[in-house]
């Protein structure tokens, strides 16, 4: 067969059926367990990543009175030093040679690591003002930051080389967006759970949660270690190592990869910066007029609402990915999150405060299909890279695809709290914001994140790598260094 690795994309499809000398053969598939048990090593990727995120403003801004731009920008020093951290983890989890492979070392390890760290953001000393709260965030961020990489780089990495099928990458990930959604039952009621009246300070209660959170995050990691196998790890042992920098080179150039990262950068900074970062303060100081209790227990359910209608539509967007490709799949869900950005308007209304759910029935499944499709799409990067250079490198491709997600939700949170500060929002002021904040507040939760969305639109429609050119890469690779 002529070689591919220097065709592009495009020119690898020729509108011809699909080769049948690929069956799925049921050797092939992973087992339900270790889908379910790598599914289960989100728990500590979300619980020290993305619930911090959804319970640092609410805590260190209302509670402790820490400004939210110095809270945004805390947030950003700590994704800033994961540029560094993140890509050197994943530089060295690739080029890692032990018994246990390059992967299941470090997320044992990283499952105590993550154990740590999220409690510790909750221990701020509160008489040191308000500079001091915040170089105390600073510190923990960035400690936390290291200590989960540790874990979070090589279990992407992992997922991404569980299988070479085109189809059951989709299935892995079902299984790790099922679990995600299973732990976003949880984390939306941190902040509304640290309000019980057993608990004498919502801070108190983020530190006995913490402690509960650092139980479930050990205990999941161990079961993630255990259950699942490294597919191209014979493979990979005889690569050669390749240096950081020009791992980190090679990665920026591939085209398909830098076409994801920019879909990901939209939808973080579109959907993350308002509908994440801004509903609780529309809900609460619009909707409910400064009742921090009826906004936080709205925020809250929304938040489970959407993991529960993000579980039901699995099915549907995983038989859609076989059924009409990764690529249509992904520009549907953008489409969702365009519709429930224009509804934000019309249904955070003080009239009828239940209309708030509706747009929350758009962006549930987006959400879901997003992350599901996303992830799959990464691992069909790396067989394009393999086309390339003859070398797996899952653990590159997946810090670098981390670390611009880090970084993107750290810069919507920056955003967000800009736009709060922009808008004239003062937690002082409690019910009594201004018209103009409101106004300005609603107009941002709305317009921007459906400007985003048609961008996004655009980039799927240019993303190059459809079924047809996997299925093409796939055979030669298999030619090239066999099955695995």
């Amino acid at each position: 067969m002529k070689s591919l690795a220097n065709a592009s994309p495009e020119s690898t499809c020729p509108a011809a059926p699909l080769p049948d000398n690929l069956p799925e053969k049921p050797q092939e598939r992973l087992s339900v367990f270790e889908k379910i048990a790598y599914g289960l090593g989100t728990f500590g990727d979300q619980l020290t990543t993305n619930a911090i995120n959804q319970t640092v403003r609410p805590v260190f801004n209302i509670v402790l009175g820490v400004s939210p731009t110095l809270i945004g920008s805390a947030l950003m020093v700590g994704k800033l030093i994961d540029a560094f951290t993140d890509p050197l983890m994943g530089a060295i989890s690739d080029n890692t040679r032990t018994r246990w492979g390059r992967r299941r070392p470090y997320i044992f390890w990283g499952s105590f690591s993550c154990a740590l760290a999220f409690p510790l953001i909750w221990f701020v000393p509160q008489a040191w003002g308000q500079w001091g709260m915040m170089a105390y965030l600073v510190v923990t961020l960035t400690l936390i930051a290291i200590l989960s990489t540790i874990y979070s780089v090589p279990w992407t990495a992992l997922g991404m080389e569980m299988t070479p099928d085109y189809h059951e990458r989709t299935q892995v990930m079902v299984y790790r967006t099922l679990l995600t959604k299973g732990i976003w039952f949880v984390i939306p009621w941190f902040w509304a759970w640290s309000q019980c009246k057993i608990f004498s300070t919502p801070l108190i209660g983020m530190r006995w949660i913490g402690l509960g959170v650092s139980l479930v995050t050990l205990l999941s990691g161990l079961i993630c270690f255990t259950g699942c196998r490294e597919r191209y790890y014979k493979a990979a042992q005889r690569q050669e190592k390749i240096q950081l920098s020009k791992a980190v080179g090679i990665t920026l150039r591939n085209k398909p990869f830098m076409i994801v990262l920019l879909i990901t950068l939209i939808q973080v900074i579109g959907i993350a910066t308002t509908v994440g970062g801004l509903t609780l303060y529309v809900s609460t100081y619009w909707v409910y007029q400064g009742d921090l209790s009826a906004g936080a227990t709205m925020a809250a359910s929304l938040g489970t609402m959407k993991a529960v209608v993000g579980l039901l539509v699995l099915p549907l967007i995983s038989f859609l990915a076989r059924k009409i490709g990764k690529k249509a799949t992904m520009g549907g869900c953008l489409g969702l999150a365009f519709i429930g950005s224009v509804l934000n308007w019309f249904c955070f209304s003080r009239a009828f405060p239940m209309l708030q759910v509706v747009p929350a029935m758009f962006f549930a499944p987006s959400m879901t299909a997003f992350w599901l499709i996303n992830g799959s799409m990464r691992a069909d990067v790396v067989d394009h890279d393999e086309m390339q250079t003859g070398s797996r490198r899952e653990g590159i491709y997946g810090s670098i695809g981390r670390w611009f997600e880090k970084l993107a939700f750290a810069g919507s949170l920056l955003l967000s709290g800009v736009i709060l500060d922009l808008v004239g929002f003062d937690a002082a002021l409690k019910s009594n914001q201004t018209p103009e904040t409101l106004l300005n507040m609603r107009i941002a939760f709305s317009a921007l994140p459906a400007i985003a969305m048609l961008i996004g639109l655009y980039l799927v429609k240019i993303y190059p790598l459809t079924e047809r050119v996997m299925q093409d890469y796939r055979v030669e690779l298999e030619n090239r260094r066999g099955k695995v």
